[in-house]
């Protein structure tokens, strides 16, 4: 299975940001 590198979610104001082995990918966080 392969990580995708980026993944934004629709909401900017409320993401967290998680440094992953990869790369650093951005999920929502509401």
């Amino acid at each position: 299975m392969i990580e995708p590198l980026f993944i934004i979610t629709n909401n900017p104001l409320s993401k967290r940001t998680f440094e992953t082995k990869y790369k650093i990918v951005y999920i929502d966080g509401s």
